[in-house]
């Protein structure tokens, strides 16, 4: 995904809470600051995903505060960095309910991180909108998490077809990375593809040598 299309899906987003708030939030006698909490992959591994988008949405904040917010009220983002660990995100996810007092949470996580975050955002009835994890069944949770981003089962299809319609090849073999993004591909393309699919094999993140 380049920063060009991030930077508009992190406004497209945005927009989706500004949506929100407006039919959950109620009417309030004084203007606070609307307080919207951001986690993801801002550190480490992954931060080449999290960081554009935690861009992109600081971007459509300061653009939506200078015109007066929403219905005067101000958004007030609060990060937290979850250094692409499952444990510090539903750490970062609790503390942004319970201590900062959000009602609204963006994740810009890989889908082993935001799977940790989605049942803390159901149980709690804090709306979650989920920006870069792909795996399946993320938002089957419940009625308060929702995806900006197509799940695997969509890509997983779109992979199988063009290998089947696109390319003049009669056997292929599949390398995915071991996690939940990896696993979700592989099994949608295993179940889709009708070229022969000869071997698959998973790698870990961060593998230098490639070797058998």
């Amino acid at each position: 995904m380049n920063k060009t299309l991030q930077i508009i899906i992190g406004i497209i987003i945005i927009v989706i809470i500004v949506v929100l708030v407006v039919i959950f939030g109620g009417e309030r006698e004084e203007k606070e600051a609307i307080k919207i909490g951001v986690v993801g992959h801002f550190t480490g591994e992954y931060a080449t995903y999290g960081v554009p988008m935690k861009n992109a949405v600081e971007l459509a904040v300061e653009e939506i505060n200078e015109n007066d917010g929403i219905d005067g009220r101000p958004i007030r983002l609060i990060i937290e960095d979850d250094v692409g660990n499952s444990s510090n995100a539903a750490s970062a996810m609790n503390k942004l309910i319970n201590v900062d007092g959000v009602n609204y949470i963006i994740s810009a996580q890989g889908s082993a991180a935001t799977s940790a975050i989605t049942p803390i955002a159901q149980s709690n009835k804090r709306i979650l909108v989920i920006t870069l994890a792909s795996a399946p069944g993320l938002t089957s949770v419940g009625e308060y998490v929702f995806r900006s981003v197509p799940s695997d089962a969509y890509q997983g299809i779109k992979i199988a077809n063009f290998i089947d319609n696109s390319l003049s090849a009669r056997k292929v073999a599949g390398l995915y990375v071991n996690d939940a993004y990896g696993v979700g591909i592989r099994d949608v393309v295993q179940k889709n593809i009708k070229t022969s699919l000869v071997v698959q094999e998973m790698f870990s993140s961060g593998a230098t040598d490639f070797r058998s």
